[in-house]
């Protein structure tokens, strides 16, 4: 396979505003510290096809940057099979209580861990970035609290990493969905490597109001790791998707971008219950109230304005 990579590098910020602007262009986007130069961050993305140094030029004079200098490189890479020489790079990982590890692995599998099969592809969720493993975590907290959800759902599956961890921590069946064909096919691949192909169920679908999820609805636990700006769009949606006493998790945002993301999901009646960070990703817990719970919520909020 022919692929293209693209790098530029940036100032810290600016670099967190660009990766955001790439995704909608390359099939990858990854982003580091310049290991020459750590006041520079890289962002580099991967193409299936060679991308346009004028729309990227474009693409770039679209940031507000300051006087911060940007260079940016096109490269055809080397036709070999990436997905191969990138598993090389991707050890096992112990989080969360999960051991994770591609068929590239040969060692013993941890007795003490779940063991969680994901090879590394071009759906997203293979366990070494920040924001799934703040989800794992958040999944084993929830458990640790003695929530148990029975209809879970993981939106955005990619690998079904999310949706798998669900079906182990808690024995119960999930519903993933996925805009990409890609990530539902793949989701299925990955349950049967895991032996769950009775416990989860894929779908691909925009958003929550395809007919399958509806039909499902309302959900007591969703997970949402995918990006801020749908987020916020979706908060409505995922509020009614939800159900009474029902608990949310959300990721793929940014620490800088937690306050945009609570602001959406307060509105929509939700409670934070926790906030997490896994370097500058950030993971964050909501749970929509019981009618009980609002009705307090609602008499305490009486009670204080009265007393002022």
């Amino acid at each position: 396979m022919n692929l293209w990579q693209l790098k530029i590098k940036a100032d810290k910020d600016v670099a967190y505003r660009i990766s955001e602007l790439l995704e909608d262009y390359v099939e990858v986007v990854s982003l580091f510290e310049d290991p020459q130069d750590q006041s520079l961050w890289i962002i580099e993305g991967t193409c299936r096809e060679e991308p346009s140094r004028q729309t990227l030029e474009g693409l770039l004079d679209s940031v507000d940057r300051g006087t911060t200098p940007l260079t940016l490189e096109i490269n055809k890479l080397p036709d070999k099979d990436w997905v191969a020489e990138n598993r090389k790079d991707f050890p096992p990982l112990e989080i969360a209580g999960f051991y994770i590890y591609g068929s590239h692995i040969e060692s013993p599998i941890p007795g003490s861990q779940i063991p969680l099969k994901i090879e590394a592809s071009t759906a997203f969720g293979t366990g070494n970035h920040g924001t799934t493993h703040g989800c794992l975590e958040a999944l084993q907290y929830l458990k640790a609290q003695g929530i148990h959800p029975r209809n879970p759902l993981d939106l955005g599956c990619g690998t079904g990493i999310l949706a798998l961890g669900i079906a182990k921590i808690f024995g119960v069946k999930v519903t993933a969905s996925d805009i990409d064909p890609e990530a539902t096919e793949k989701t299925l691949y990955n349950a049967a490597e895991n032996n769950a192909v009775d416990l989860i169920t894929a779908y691909t679908a925009e958003g929550l109001e395809s007919s399958a999820l509806t039909t499902l609805a309302p959900f007591d636990l969703i997970v949402a790791n995918i990006l801020a700006g749908p987020l916020i769009d979706m908060a409505p949606q995922i509020k009614g998707a939800l159900s009474k006493g029902g608990y949310l998790i959300l990721s793929g945002l940014l620490d800088h971008q937690v306050t945009a993301i609570k602001e959406a999901y307060l509105e929509a009646h939700l409670t934070l219950v926790q906030k997490t960070l896994k370097g500058d990703w950030a993971t964050l817990i909501f749970k929509k109230q019981t009618l009980q719970e609002g009705l307090k919520s609602r008499m305490d909020f009486s009670i204080e304005i009265q007393g002022r």
